[in-house]
């Protein structure tokens, strides 16, 4: 068969690739250093001397190192909404109805950072594989750099009032990603929100037959409006560079310094939202939803008053 197209090195790689003969990253040295970026991860510094509990403070450091310091950025905002092409959409779309038809839905094992009731889940057998396989191009393409595949998990049928905690994906293996969305029946839009290098969370609400790339271990994501409706799934996809090396004990010889530093930790202040974390996952208890960069009003309307269509919101 054809060789698979292989993608040109991109900057990001060049700096995978540098990264064995420098030094360990410098504390607030933010990657990339957009102005944006720049100042939300500063903001979310500080925020995390302002956490009491030390085990957070420390999960926190450790989330911040790996978004702002040890992984590059592949692209320049981080994340894209495109069409799932449309012979994938329709093999994950019959395996999901043939699932519902002959009642092979089970409930999903306990996912710590999902709230409300365990999510349930369709296996996918080898179709799971044979569509990381198809898209894989599609991603390196898009990222830049080539890609060794990770992992691809579902379908998950998210249930009526889930949540899922803002947080950033495995380090080590979940590195270029993409939520490929197949259905849902929902009663409002269920936007995933994702912070990207111009340092807003936007709130994207993907369409059946629609996926969304993302930079997985770098861009924090999640789900803090509650789900209203019925069901709402999607198949998750996640490579990693072919030359990725970083680890967590990177993060950890960058943190260790910092956390038994005697001037590290701050007094709360009313400058800063309170900032907690559940495992791995981020909230901010006193805000709407637990995340304070949410638009003020859900759904979004137009300036006609009606509801915009599908895509990035």
């Amino acid at each position: 068969g054809a060789a698979r197209h292989q993608p040109q090195r991109s900057l990001a790689a060049l700096l995978l690739l540098a990264r064995a003969t420098t030094a360990a990253p410098t504390w607030g040295e933010w990657q990339p250093p957009t102005e944006a970026w720049i100042e939300r991860l500063n903001y979310r510094a500080e925020q995390i001397k302002r956490i009491a509990s030390s085990q957070e403070r420390w999960d926190g450091l450790l989330n911040q190192a790996v978004t702002g310091l040890l992984v590059p950025n592949f692209t320049a905002v981080g994340y894209e909404v495109v069409a799932t092409p449309p012979v994938v959409h329709r093999k994950l779309n019959e395996s999901l109805r043939a699932a519902m038809a002959e009642d092979r839905v089970r409930t999903e094992h306990h996912v710590d950072q999902i709230s409300g009731p365990d999510a349930n889940f369709v296996r996918l057998g080898r179709l799971a594989n044979e569509v990381m396989g198809d898209l894989q191009a599609a991603h390196e393409a898009w990222s830049g750099v080539a890609l060794r595949p990770s992992n691809a998990y579902g379908l998950r049928l998210y249930r009526p009032t889930n949540t899922l905690t803002m947080h950033t994906d495995r380090l080590e293996t979940h590195v270029i990603s993409s939520i490929v969305h197949v259905d849902r029946d929902v009663d409002e839009p269920w936007p995933i929100v994702i912070e990207g290098y111009d340092g807003v969370s936007r709130e994207v609400d993907l369409q059946p037959g629609q996926m969304l790339f993302y930079e997985s271990a770098k861009c924090i994501h999640g789900r803090p409006r509650p789900m209203k409706g019925r069901y709402y799934t999607s198949l998750f996809i996640h490579y990693r560079p072919t030359d990725w090396r970083v680890t967590m004990g990177d993060a950890k010889a960058i943190v260790e310094p910092l956390f038994h530093a005697p001037d590290f930790v701050r007094r709360p202040s009313a400058a800063y939202d309170d900032l907690r974390l559940t495992g791995t996952g981020y909230y901010e208890p006193d805000c709407p939803h637990r995340w304070c960069h949410l638009a003020p009003v859900w759904p979004p309307v137009d300036e006609d008053g009606e509801d915009p269509p599908g895509g990035e919101l």
